[in-house]
């Protein structure tokens, strides 16, 4: 089990947020498969049920984990743009932060 720190200024449902983000990124989950079930991740982090469930909404609104009714939560596939830039033009791309992921999900 993950430490979660309940004192911090982070609030928990972002610490574990944060947790299967940062397993996400390192392959524990694999992309286009599902994460583990709410109860396993409840069990795993010591946190209620509720958080779990708002910490994977918090995912799914930053386009990380896709919800499947009836299925389960899967992780997402980075989607893939093809830019056809003119000639002498240079394109440099990057992931959003989370601050622009949210700011970018404020105004939807």
């Amino acid at each position: 089990m993950r430490e979660i720190d309940h004192d911090a200024e982070t609030p928990v449902y972002r610490q574990v947020a944060d947790a299967i983000r940062r397993d996400i990124q390192t392959g524990q989950f694999r992309l286009r498969r599902p994460l583990t079930s709410e109860i396993h991740l409840q069990q795993r982090f010591g946190v209620a049920r509720d958080t779990v469930r708002k910490a994977i909404s918090h995912l799914a609104s930053l386009g990380l984990v896709r919800k499947v009714p009836g299925r389960g939560t899967y992780v997402r596939a980075p989607e893939v743009t093809v830019i056809a830039p003119e000639p002498g033009m240079r394109i440099t791309a990057r992931m959003p932060t989370e601050v622009e992921c949210e700011e970018l999900v404020s105004i939807f």
